[in-house]
């Protein structure tokens, strides 16, 4: 047997709000970090986002473990959403190095912007798979090429941007 429909599409809800929520990681949380306290504590920002988006992926781990009658998720399933845990605590240490990047070293910032593009990368992968081998209707969870590639574009230069804010 299978999921219901009313589960799958919980099911692709959260995989969606996480890829949503991590994006916004990108968007707005750098920001944040980058503008200081002119928006508001940085760590409290922080920390609300990144609790929020450990909460769905918990969300999503205890809904996957027991759905109910008829499902059960294959070791593959559960193993995918422990890698997105995983990814939720190297998300909060590279922020925690953002949130005092005028304390870090340009070489340890470099190496934290690549980081932080490879966890998405990952994300990506891993909610992609997820909707795959649950799995789940088309569409699945994911962005458009040309969302991805204003994400990807913002990576790029936010070791810029962090190096001339110092």
């Amino acid at each position: 047997m299978s999921l219901t429909r009313s589960q799958q599409a919980e099911l692709h809800d959260l995989l969606t709000g996480i890829l949503t929520r991590f994006a916004a990681s990108i968007e707005f949380w750098t920001i944040t970090c980058l503008a200081r306290d002119d928006f508001g504590d940085p760590e409290l920002f922080v920390g609300d986002q990144w609790n929020a988006l450990r909460d769905e992926v918990q969300e999503l781990r205890e809904l996957l473990s027991d759905p109910g009658p008829g499902y059960t998720s294959s070791p593959m399933v559960q193993e995918q959403v422990q890698k997105l845990m995983q990814n939720c605590s190297c998300l909060r240490e590279v922020f925690d190095r953002f949130i005092h990047f005028e304390d870090v070293s340009l070489d340890d910032l470099e190496r934290n912007v690549v980081q932080y593009a490879a966890l998405w990368t990952d994300v990506k992968l891993r909610v992609t798979l997820l909707g795959t081998i649950i799995p789940l209707p088309a569409p699945l969870p994911g962005l458009t090429s040309d969302r991805d590639l204003y994400f990807v574009g913002i990576l790029d230069c936010l070791f810029d941007r962090f190096e001339s804010a110092r």
